[in-house]
């Protein structure tokens, strides 16, 4: 993700506290950060017939700060992204049976 992609290029400026929460969203143009919203991009809004490209807006909103906001604060607490990992419906099915078989 690209706040993923921000603190693994950015971490250690906002662990050392050299970079704050604002930054980490916007950027800052002294230290060469891009920020979450800038590696967003924009994405194009077309007219009605969906063939032409009036303007670009950019994908960033508000509602992803509170999610960006417990991104970043626990990335900051301990030196590390958070990390999501899924697991696949084999490791899912394993799981399932284990937990069973605890229960027995």
């Amino acid at each position: 993700t690209c706040a993923e992609d921000e603190w693994n290029e950015t971490g250690a400026l906002h662990f050392d506290n050299r970079l704050n929460f604002e930054e980490f969203i916007w950027g800052n143009e002294e230290y060469e950060v891009q920020g979450v919203a800038a590696r967003m991009g924009k994405v194009p809004i077309y007219d009605q017939d969906g063939v032409y490209v009036i303007r670009y807006e950019m994908r960033w909103h508000e509602r992803f700060l509170e999610h960006c906001k417990r991104f970043y604060f626990t990335a900051k607490e301990t030196g590390l992204a958070p990390v999501l990992n899924e697991l696949r419906e084999e490791d899912r099915a394993d799981r399932a049976k284990t937990e069973q078989l605890a229960k027995e």
